[in-house]
């Protein structure tokens, strides 16, 4: 698995990512945006659905974004992102969307294509950076929504559930593991709070190791 400084590093580019694509939101809703320290933990893939849980409880509302990042001359890691709110938050964060208040008898047809359009800009945005951070090129996947109880989530877990290229695809390994961050963000004035998540596959890490040195040896120079 990645040492301490491999760790540090990888944080730090998810910190930059998060940096290049929250403005646009902040734009998009005319209102200063606060965000956390990232936080890095391996997760077992098959706890992933349950770790949303711990964030959001049994409602929420999820943007999903799978994506491939081909990194040159080595390999291919397959990556998840999601931007995440509880579902009470929903509300005002399309108030702030639309510059004014949305009934809540419009919010269910509004809901999706509005959240989808916001991560995907945010979503895409943060991966291209990390992409790019990393000397490699990114192939986004369609954007997926979900709203509700997380145990539902089922095609965020099946995307998660992948191998590298180099590996047959064999079902679910039991030791399958995802390096899992986390930003936590808020818009104060809004009453707006949520999350972005990026995990990638780390059953096997070396390919990821590769990078992340080369982007330690290029900050060092």
């Amino acid at each position: 698995m990645l040492d301490e400084l491999e760790e540090d590093a990888i944080k730090e580019m998810f910190n930059l990512s998060l940096g290049h694509a929250l403005p646009t939101l902040s734009e998009m809703i005319d209102a200063e945006i606060e965000f956390s320290t990232p936080c890095l933990e391996v997760t077992p893939t098959r706890e992933l659905i349950q770790y949303l849980e711990g964030l959001v409880g049994e409602s929420a509302c999820v943007v999903h974004m799978a994506f491939d990042l081909l990194l040159t001359q080595r390999g291919r890691l397959l990556g998840n992102t999601l931007l995440l709110l509880r579902t009470e938050v929903l509300s005002p964060f399309l108030d702030a969307l639309y510059g004014e208040h949305v009934p809540e008898t419009l919010q269910g047809a509004v809901c999706e294509d509005a959240f989808t359009d916001v991560a995907d800009l945010l979503l895409y945005t943060c991966i291209s950076t990390l992409s790019r951070l990393l000397d490699s090129e990114v192939e986004g996947k369609k954007s997926i929504f979900y709203r509700g109880d997380p145990k539902t989530w089922d095609g965020i877990l099946s995307s998660c559930r992948q191998y590298p290229a180099t590996k047959a695809y064999e079902g679910t390994r039991k030791d399958d593991k995802s390096i899992n961050l986390r930003i936590d963000f808020s818009v104060p004035v809004k009453n707006v709070s949520g999350s972005v998540l990026i995990w990638i596959n780390a059953t096997d890490d070396s390919d990821l190791k590769l990078a992340v040195r080369q982007f330690i040896t290029t900050q060092a120079c």
